[in-house]
């Protein structure tokens, strides 16, 4: 074999290989933002609010998965007072995943969700409510 074929031959692999990792490159899926996340900049202020009034209760909402359900407890105090209580799943690898719950009021302290209607994987637990007309939000790092 001369060098002529070597050169040959070396050069198409490079080019498949190359092309193999353009190819795998094109399969991913790279949702980065929000769609909304103009009108979100906007409501920065009120987002900081509740993330806020979110620290202060962060040790009256507990969030934990037991088997195969999510389970949220709130403190016996707080439930009779929290109106809008909404919850979001949020998968930052894909927004598909992506999952909302309304929950019923008047509250219970023990609310529970099964956990097989979620994706695997690491995601954060966004729970947004009203507690005597200020907006709260608290989100919980979880590994489903």
């Amino acid at each position: 074999m001369s060098w002529g074929y070597r050169i040959l031959t070396a050069y198409i692999a490079g080019v498949l290989f190359i092309s193999f990792f353009v190819y795998k490159s094109m399969q991913v899926n790279i949702d980065l933002a929000e769609e909304n996340y103009y009108e979100k900049e906007l409501k920065f202020n009120e987002f900081a609010l509740s993330k806020k009034n979110g620290d202060s209760i962060h040790n009256q909402i507990s969030v934990t998965i037991n088997q195969s359900k999510l389970i949220i407890k709130f403190d016996d105090a707080l439930v009779r007072l929290i109106q809008k209580p909404r919850i979001q799943v949020y998968y930052p690898v894909n927004k598909n995943f992506d999952t909302f719950f309304q929950l019923n009021t008047p509250l219970q302290s023990l609310n529970v969700i099964d956990v097989s209607k979620l994706h695997k994987g690491n995601c954060i637990f966004k729970i947004t409510f009203e507690l005597q007309g200020q907006p709260y939000y608290c989100e919980r790092a979880l590994n489903i």
